[in-house]
């Protein structure tokens, strides 16, 4: 029973996993035509002449353009073949291969494990990241003194010869936040840091601006005809819009004119990305390399499933057949590495693979928010045996695994770090105990009907009534993904004032959305874990006068942003900063007077 249980959830993390290769970008240029996803993750594309038109179908991925035509994918699978002018469109594929997406993908440069080459050479070891708009490619890496640096290399003509010209961009040389990905427009560069703020860089001019994180999910961010696109990336690389935000741009000036300088390489000719037919031949490599795919079979795979084998990662029958038991396992080798998961394995990874500091396979890998992959996925299919929803398997740590993880914490006794947010943090003794026999089952407890509270909701607020002395208390909101937040001093019902002196324990806690918050002059308790987990308020304004250590809960701002600034009445900033750093604001927290 036991064994077939492993099976079965072996099998449906494969299926989940192996639906689709990593995708490429959520907007690409050509330098003259641009697409993008755009609002309802429908496809704009904005032709040469520069009017936009809009194709009302969902889309996961842009994947490349050729002279003529942009070749996309939509969530429904299928492939289109859209005219650049916008003019016609269409589909191309309903059910693509592996091999006929591999060959719609744009081949000009390749980024596979840091490793970037463009037009067969290789231009860099330690790229993380990497876009092209046609003319040029741009990246970022990471160098030797540890910082991380934008670069541009122009894309080598038909016609080139001689050296490919690498261009250092004005703000090359000043430490910047580590890159997570770019993507370009035809007028902009856009990056995203792993901190998820995001960089816009003017590509005519070379200035620059910069934007605070709004949400742990952005995975990329894009500025296109003056608004900011920032999308999530979903297993399997499919790109969702996060956000969508009209910005006016005022340019940083840039430091100093671009650093010229050159690598010499061997001349390359370019051949141009031809127009698929409806039956493409697949493209044939030409060069070997040590490379291992899903569905090759022969000693080397024998001897990789052999070495996972060694180090406790179950990959099934060691048979040189790389089938769907090794890929699970070769997934488990890429989160231990801390390497995204891909349908193939390279030559710097078998290094690895094959190395002596090459990870043994930890069942209880500690696992965080934004993490992804099968780990997490198999964490996931637990929680919900147990009865723990996560509403959707798709081996990603987000706002619905952390309610799960939190819950589980909660009923397993699990400890946490000082001050840790509840759910954000899957620790190994976590999953030990949650992939254990003794597992608390989630017991949902049917509650006993209590007297009706009598209640209003105003401004977007839950309130509980005292008739007695006619006040109110804030219970909850009645929009959890509201951005703003305001509690009166007073509210009238029925005719009736009530005067609001409190704030129940939990009411906006967990509210991701909330930016900004104001509290009224008559709130004299805030309970306990109030707004924990408000991770994005960066703006509180106190109003009333009456707070103190006895009628604050605990935890009561933990969790809001560390660079929030919270707005107090004249003369008590100083005893307001104490009392509430020892709720749980962090120390970052600038308290000002008004």
């Amino acid at each position: 029973m036991k064994r077939a249980m492993i099976t079965m959830l072996m099998a449906l993390l494969v299926l989940v996993l192996a639906a689709s290769a990593a995708l490429a970008a959520p907007v690409l240029t050509d330098g003259q035509a641009t697409a993008w996803i755009g609002e309802n993750n429908y496809l704009y594309l904005q032709s040469p002449n520069g009017s936009i038109r809009l194709m009302q179908a969902a889309m996961d991925d842009m994947l490349s353009m050729s002279d003529t035509d942009l070749y996309c994918l939509t969530q429904d699978g299928r492939v289109f073949s859209v005219r650049k002018d916008g003019l016609s469109s269409a589909v191309l594929y309903s059910n693509p291969t592996d091999q006929e997406l591999a060959s719609l993908r744009e081949t000009a440069y390749d980024l596979r494990e840091g490793t970037l080459t463009l037009a067969g050479r290789t231009i860099s070891t330690q790229a993380i990241c990497a876009a092209s708009n046609g003319e040029y490619l741009f990246y970022g890496e990471r160098t030797n003194n540890g910082y991380y640096r934008l670069r541009q290399v122009a894309i080598p003509s038909a016609a080139a010869s001689g050296s490919l010209q690498l261009i250092t961009l004005p703000l090359d040389g000043v430490t910047i936040s580590e890159p997570l990905s770019i993507t370009v427009s035809k007028d902009a560069l856009t990056l995203t840091g792993t901190d998820r703020t995001v960089t816009i860089y003017d590509l005519n001019g070379g200035g620059s601006q910069r934007f605070l994180a709004t949400s742990w999910y952005t995975a990329a961010a894009a500025l296109v005809n003056g608004k900011l696109y920032r999308y999530t990336e979903g297993l399997g690389g499919a790109w969702t819009l996060e956000s969508a935000e009209e910005q006016s741009i005022t340019w940083n000036a840039a430091p100093t004119a671009p650093v010229m300088s050159r690598v010499t390489a061997t001349p390359v000719r370019a051949t141009a990305t031809p127009k698929p037919t409806a039956t493409p031949v697949p493209a044939v490599s030409t060069e070997e390399d040590d490379t291992l795919y899903k569905g090759d079979s022969g000693s080397a795979v024998r001897s990789m499933q052999r070495r996972l084998t060694q180090l406790g990662y179950p990959a099934g029958a060691v048979d040189g057949s790389y089938g769907e038991e090794t890929q699970y396992a070769v997934n488990l080798f890429y989160d231990a590495i801390g390497y995204r998961e891909h349908n193939y394995v390279t030559g710097r990874v078998l290094d690895i693979l094959y190395s002596k500091k090459a990870p043994a396979y930890d069942p209880y890998l500690p696992l965080t928010t934004g993490d992804r992959g099968v780990s997490v996925l198999k964490m996931q299919t637990r929680l919900q045996e147990l009865g723990y929803s996560v509403e959707k398997l798709d081996g990603i740590y987000g706002d619905l695994t952390v309610k799960a993880v939190a819950q589980f914490q909660d009923e397993a006794a699990i400890s946490m770090l000082f001050g840790e947010t509840p759910g954000i943090r899957a620790s190994s003794e976590f999953l030990e105990v949650l992939y254990s026999e003794y597992a608390p089952a989630h017991v949902v407890v049917t509650p006993v009907p209590q007297p009706e509270v009598p209640s209003a909701v105003q401004g977007g607020v839950r309130y509980t009534l005292d008739f007695d002395g006619y006040t109110a208390t804030a219970a909850s909101p009645e929009n959890a993904s509201a951005t703003k937040l305001s509690i009166p001093s007073s509210i009238d019902v029925d005719g009736e004032t009530f005067h609001v002196t409190k704030i129940a324990k939990n009411a906006f806690r967990n509210m991701t959305s909330l930016t900004t918050a104001s509290i009224g002059k008559n709130v004299q308790s805030i309970g306990k874990n109030a707004f924990q987990g408000c991770a994005n308020l960066e703006s509180i304004r106190l109003k009333t006068e009456l707070l103190t250590d006895k009628y604050v809960g605990d935890n009561a701002f933990d969790g809001i942003a560390p660079t929030a600034v919270i707005f107090c009445p004249a003369g008590l900033g100083e005893e307001y900063e104490e009392l509430l750093h020892e709720k749980g604001v962090p120390y970052t927290v600038v308290f000002d007077e008004e």
